[in-house]
């Protein structure tokens, strides 16, 4: 980093004590008939769980909503943006990486997240040791964010992400050499 002003290690090495996740708000009820009220209220919830908040002595971090990547039995990832904004200091970007193991209940139309573990975590500019340590530091806080989600919203984020995957198919990153 070198003494770049985002001091980023710093939001890991002074949580312990100073760090308070927001909570999940209820899950709704499960309900197999969907009504008009029951919908609008689910996209209010799903309102008020995201983004989540972490403060901390030397700023804040906020972690986006989840797309998630993939569902295997009960395995899930997922990915999600995340933003540390340093006391009085302007926000900086970064991604993060998750893995949960879910029970899903296809009566009851819902994934109950039993638990989540963030694998990686990317800014600009930081070593892979500050990964390891923003990854725990993430684990660490989301193990009490445990929630259920509607499958419907995970087999549409998981749509989104298959069509997301067929679209940049055969595209290469890498510039030509002459």
């Amino acid at each position: 980093m070198n003494g770049s002003r985002w001091a980023l290690p710093a939001f890991v090495l002074a949580t312990a004590a100073a760090v308070q996740a927001q909570d999940a708000p209820a899950a709704a009820k499960p309900d197999l008939h969907l009504s008009v009220e029951s919908a609008q209220e689910i996209a209010a919830q799903k309102v008020r769980q995201w983004p989540r908040l972490i403060e901390t002595e030397k700023g804040s971090v906020t972690v986006y909503e989840p797309q998630i990547e993939a569902l295997e039995g009960t395995k899930m990832t997922a990915r999600a943006a995340l933003s540390f904004t340093p006391t009085g200091g302007e926000p900086v970007f970064g991604v993060a990486f998750f893995e949960a193991r879910v029970a899903v209940d296809r009566d009851a139309r819902r994934v109950d997240i039993e638990e989540l573990s963030a694998t990686k975590v990317r800014f600009p500019n930081i070593t892979n040791e500050q990964e390891s340590q923003y990854a725990a530091f993430l684990t660490k806080e989301i193990a009490s964010w445990r929630q259920a989600v509607s499958l419907d919203t995970v087999q549409a984020s998981l749509a989104v992400s298959q069509r997301e995957s067929a679209t940049t198919k055969g595209i290469q990153a890498t510039p030509r050499r002459s």
